[in-house]
């Protein structure tokens, strides 16, 4: 996989607190983490902010 910030490699490493484990893909150059909850909210922010493009352009 590669990073979609910098398109470096990307590891899949585990991740513990207190009361989860989880895990997510790290990139080795910049450190950008991405699991699934990461993933569903850009995607929602995206669907968001074009919703808003065609909003303003229909009053404009």
């Amino acid at each position: 996989m590669k990073c979609p910030r910098c398109n470096g490699l990307m590891i899949y490493e585990r991740y513990q607190d207190m009361l989860e484990v989880f895990y997510a893909w790290r990139c080795v150059i910049c450190g950008e983490v991405v699991d699934d909850v990461v993933l569903k909210n850009r995607t929602g922010k995206e669907e968001e902010e074009k919703k808003e493009k065609k909003t303003r352009a229909a009053r404009g």
